[in-house]
């Protein structure tokens, strides 16, 4: 196993190996926890795997940090006492708590203080270059306070610095163990990634980790979800799955198998979709292959007609695009078609779970129903209730969402015609909407 601690109390003998490489690390160690709950340690995921012979192909979960590369000179260390003097020299001209504070303020954070934890070095395969050994010296620093108008650039609440936080719990339930070939050594994975040998080495001991969790910054529940007012809209298609395996058995030619064509086709949508989304500025959302929820909160989008308009102009070309698709299935019972549910209500976004949640996700009431709403437009055209045919595309406005446009608000000039007014329901749930047919420009 090539994995060593050293720290100043080693005594001076020869190193396992010689490093080709030796950094100093300067770490900004955030512990957090929510309301009565256990410490966690706040983590992000700084670099993926540079193809250099991880079977597993993952990177590694870290601390944020500085890095300091540290000049060998005419050869690499071979001895304790060399590595730790070479170190020295290097960091003589450095200040890391400076710059562990530029840091915090990099991350969003404001009148701040750290406090040193101590240091250790690590002499290991390299983390992204399994090939080669290192050395790593680990100098801990941990944010202390910090202005609590600043709390909600640790927790996160659309994911978008992409944090996440382990438990600092001694039972390691949440970690799973797995030898390591590539760095001799084994590791301890969170949420489907390794974690740096530094922080496995902290989790390790009983009293760094004690220590770690004995500042913990308090984060209230309510930073990590937004709770918003706005345009939510529920998207599915019709006969999707029909099409796909339409397309893996029927749609082969020369030089295309049936798994790649049925690929192009789906791969297709998902393209669609993401044009649109993003044309339209769309902050929130959840895909599922055939279908989408989004929202847009009013706080954002407060032209709320101009918006529901916009809305219906690209999804008009979002339904010329797959009539195009369509015309490459020549059983017309075979095609594409799909609902659209637009309504207008309170929800939350972000992380619904709160410190133990690593994906965002909408909640509310208002979430429900603009899902059930879109239920009952399919089943309402799957029994062609008042005339609406299956493959077709349709458009369902529901009454709160047509009270807030008011009365003078249509669709006409972005629609091919008004259906009407219809009943529609889903498991419990029932209401009238104003139903919309479109068709392509």
């Amino acid at each position: 196993m090539t994995y060593e601690i050293l720290d100043s109390g080693t005594p001076d003998r020869r190193l396992m190996e010689a490093p080709v490489q030796v950094w100093v690390i300067a770490t900004l160690e955030i512990t957090v926890h929510q309301e009565a709950g256990h410490p966690h340690l706040l983590l992000t995921y700084p670099s993926y795997p540079l193809g250099t012979g991880s079977a597993h192909d993952e990177g590694y979960w870290a601390t944020p940090f500085m890095a300091y590369p540290v000049s060998m000179g005419y050869g690499p260390p071979t001895k304790v006492s060399s590595l730790f003097r070479l170190i020295d020299q290097t960091m003589a001209a450095k200040t890391p708590e400076a710059d562990i504070n530029q840091l915090a303020y990099l991350l969003g954070l404001r009148d701040t203080t750290v406090r040193p934890l101590g240091e250790f070095l690590e002499l290991k395969v390299s983390p992204r270059t399994p090939g080669l050994v290192k050395a790593f010296k680990i100098v801990r620093y941990q944010l202390s306070t910090v202005d609590d108008a600043c709390l909600r650039n640790i927790a996160d609440p659309d994911l978008r610095r992409g944090y996440v936080f382990l438990p600092l719990q001694p039972d390691g339930e949440h970690l799973r163990e797995r030898y390591s070939a590539a760095h001799k050594r084994e590791e301890q994975w969170f949420l489907g990634k390794p974690l740096m040998s530094n922080i496995q080495h902290v989790m390790a001991t009983p009293g760094l980790r004690a220590r770690l969790g004995s500042a913990s910054i308090p984060l209230p529940r309510t930073l990590f979800t937004r709770h918003e007012q706005g345009l939510l809209v529920a998207v599915d298609l019709a006969g999707y799955g029909t099409a796909l395996k339409y397309a893996r058995e029927q749609m082969h030619s020369f030089g295309s198998d049936a798994e790649s064509i049925q690929a192009v086709f789906r791969k297709s949508i998902g393209t669609h979709f993401d044009r649109m989304l993003g044309r339209l500025g769309a902050m929130q959302v959840q895909t599922a292959g055939d279908g989408f929820v989004a929202a847009f909160p009013s706080r954002v989008f407060y032209d709320l007609p101009g918006l529901v308009a916009d809305l219906l102009a690209r999804w008009r070309q979002f339904v010329g695009e797959i009539g195009r698709l369509n015309l490459e299935i020549r059983e017309e019972g075979l095609r594409v078609g799909s609902r659209m549910a637009l309504h207008f209500g309170e929800y939350e976004y972000g992380r619904i779970g709160g410190i133990a949640s690593y994906v965002p996700a909408f909640d509310g009431a208002s979430i429900v129903e603009v899902a059930r709403l879109e239920q009952g437009l399919a089943g309402a055209m799957r029994g062609r209730h008042e005339g609406l045919e299956p493959k077709r595309h349709y458009v369902a406005v529901s009454q709160a969402l047509r009270y807030v446009l008011g009365e003078g608000w249509s669709a006409a000039d972005g629609l091919a015609g008004r259906v009407g007014v219809l009943d529609l329901e889903a498991k419990e749930f029932r209401d009238r909407a104003e139903v919309w047919e479109v068709r392509s420009q």
